[in-house]
């Protein structure tokens, strides 16, 4: 027996309107807070929000002063040791460097780890302080390593110095450089 679509559609309308007013009875019977509980609800979750905010922003801060100090610090040893390496001040290059980093004078190199080998880059030379130009800086490791990158400029071109560091017990202390100069 086949039955005719036109009876179907009405039937298919009458379960429709049912399941909607089924649907609304339940919705009903679901006990809604009044407008103050909602307000104060809302209140609270608005106070929570604003103290996660506040806690974000002073570590923001905090964590920005302490960058720039560790940045201030280790620009100014990255000078000193640009000087001491054209002055060819293995002592003082010595008393900063962490333990893993060494010097020849013979070679006017200085070894240190970097990508899982030994390298040794010849020791820069006398370099103009006029020509750099500060870069860049980032951690790496979290904030126990730090790279400081500058440009030197010389007649019509530039090379990168980038200098590595290491957070020591009281202090930032050079771990190697790479540079193409």
């Amino acid at each position: 027996m086949k039955m005719n679509p036109a009876f179907l559609l009405p039937i298919l309308i009458l379960l429709m309107i049912s399941a909607y007013q089924s649907y609304k009875s339940m919705e009903s019977n679901v006990p809604r807070p009044t407008t103050q509980e909602s307000k104060e609800m809302e209140l609270q979750r608005i106070r929570a929000e604003n103290d996660t905010l506040k806690a974000k922003i002073s570590d923001d801060q905090n964590s920005n002063e302490r960058y720039i100090v560790n940045l201030s610090s280790t620009l100014n040893l990255s000078f000193k040791i640009i000087h001491a390496m054209g002055q060819k001040d293995f002592d003082y290059l010595k008393s900063i460097s962490a333990p893993n980093v060494t010097f020849s004078k013979f070679e006017n190199r200085v070894y240190f780890p970097y990508g899982g080998k030994i390298i040794a880059p010849k020791l820069l030379k006398p370099i103009e302080l006029g020509n750099l130009e500060y870069r860049f800086s980032t951690y790496m490791n979290g904030e126990s390593e730090i790279i400081v990158g500058f440009a030197y400029y010389w007649d019509d071109s530039h090379s990168t110095i980038e200098l590595y560091f290491v957070k020591g017990e009281d202090s930032w202390i050079f771990n190697g450089f790479i540079t193409n100069a």
